[in-house]
């Protein structure tokens, strides 16, 4: 549920595309349509569109980046610098998310040299000016700042399988503090994602006692002096200025020039569902277009299923369009209905189990997914485990966005497994699967 009950306010969801698109695209397998194209991004964000849609709000828009430098490049020249290219699979994968949300008549708001998140700030608090409630649906917990009794964030746990609806309550709890609050810990932390420095040395523990000390990085700054211990003093004494340049850079902009909320359009009687279902079909997206409500107050729409699953083949990319195919095997098939968990493994206890069933077991799917389409690189991104037709592990090991794994520890507790004839390994394209691992000195046996 998006917004609990009950709720007497007219709903507004505001979808932050470009964050939900990136986040997406690391966090599942490389998915392709019918003509090779990759379009994993596109499909996770549509998930959460349709989830937005199930809880039948009065009003859906959402907004994406236009590229470009912003304010924030101005104040601070590394701001976001660290940043890899984006890759050239994502790229196309934003102008099409682009047409899914027009195919389902929802507006854009765009602004250039402007972020989504500023944009999105700013029309929440204008619907909250107007007496709407907001739910935020983003990848971003940069989004936590603007919670409030009348603006819900909701973002995705795992990848985008499982979600997190963070009310004022929720944000107390998870951090110890007032929601507007997490912007003053990104001052002190900083946010390795955008480049923002912090003050190096202040962790999330220290910066959380200190900010529910003292309030806010101004009030902080401004009575350095009572701050203990002395280790940390030296630091803000050092650094508060930059402390207040990584707060200013975190906090969203609430008053976008040229930015006004506009209610006539976004509304139930501008969804088209027809259109919608015709462009995920076209995508191969079968599932999903099986799951697009006829109405917004339609009750009718299916509960979302696991969205993650399984590589297929040619270097990790999964076909979707569910016909048999001579290499497919039943278990690692997208639109399998035998395929019932997909869990995400980010914790060391939950591989080491997985380690312990993949060597026990006679048989097991494996797939190595990369970053691109040369194997030899090495440049792993994730490992895909079927120890059965309903049992899927991902172990995802390249996410920006996302906390995995290391790799080398991973390769190096799964390589005698790997190794190993036993189990017998099932894949699509399990030459790829031998030269990648190769790259790290992994010969793969039992394949």
């Amino acid at each position: 549920m998006i917004v609990p009950e009950p709720q007497t306010k007219q709903r507004l969801v505001l979808i932050d595309g470009h964050s939900l698109v990136y986040r997406a695209f690391f966090a599942l397998p490389s998915l392709t349509d019918r003509e090779g194209n990759i379009v994993n991004a596109a499909y996770g964000f549509t998930s959460m569109l349709l989830l937005a849609l199930q809880e039948h709000p009065d009003y859906v828009l959402a907004s994406f980046d236009l590229g470009g430098r912003t304010f924030r490049h101005e104040e601070l020249a590394q701001y976001k610098a660290t940043r890899r290219p984006t890759p050239p699979e994502l790229s196309p994968q934003f102008p099409l998310t682009r047409d899914i949300v027009r195919a389902f008549g929802i507006p854009i708001y765009e602004v250039q040299g402007v972020e989504a998140d500023d944009v999105i700030g700013t029309l929440a608090s204008q619907a909250r000016e107007q007496g709407l409630h907001s739910t935020i649906v983003t990848g971003d917990l940069d989004a936590l700042q603007l919670v409030n009794d009348d603006v819900f964030v909701l973002t995705s746990k795992r990848g985008v399988s499982e979600t997190v609806l963070y009310t004022p309550d929720r944000v107390r709890e998870r951090y110890g503090l007032e929601p507007i609050q997490t912007v003053d810990l990104k001052g002190l932390v900083g946010d390795v994602s955008d480049n923002i420095p912090g003050i190096r040395g202040i962790g999330e523990k220290t910066a959380i006692k200190l900010i529910q000390e003292f309030g806010s990085v101004e009030s902080l700054v401004e009575n350095r002096e009572r701050v203990t211990p002395p280790k940390i003093k030296k630091l803000l004494d050092e650094h508060w200025e930059q402390a207040l340049l990584s707060k200013r850079m975190a906090t969203i902009v609430l008053d976008v020039a040229g930015v006004t909320l506009d209610l006539s359009h976004g509304s139930a009687k501008d969804y088209r569902p027809d259109a919608a279902r015709t462009i995920l079909s076209d995508l191969g997206f079968r599932s999903l277009a099986a799951r697009v409500p006829q109405t917004w107050t339609d009750g009718s729409a299916m509960s979302a299923p696991p969205i993650f699953a399984p590589p297929g083949r040619d270097q990790g990319r999964l076909p979707l369009d569910g016909q048999p195919a001579e290499a497919r095997q039943p278990t690692l098939a997208l639109e399998s209905t035998a395929t019932e968990s997909v869990t995400v493994i980010r914790e060391s206890d939950d591989l080491d189990r997985l380690i312990a069933a993949f060597a026990a077991a006679e048989r097991a799917g494996f797939q190595v997914v990369t970053l691109d389409d040369v194997p030899r690189h090495g440049r792993i991104a994730a490992l895909v485990v079927g120890l059965n037709e309903r049992e899927i592990f991902y172990v995802p090991l390249a996410h920006e966005e996302e906390r995995c794994l290391e790799l080398r520890d991973v390769l190096r507790r799964f390589g005698p497994s790997l190794q190993n004839a036993k189990p017998s390994k099932v894949g699509f394209n399990q030459k790829a699967d031998y030269l990648a691992l190769r790259a790290h000195g992994i010969e793969l046996g039992g394949a």
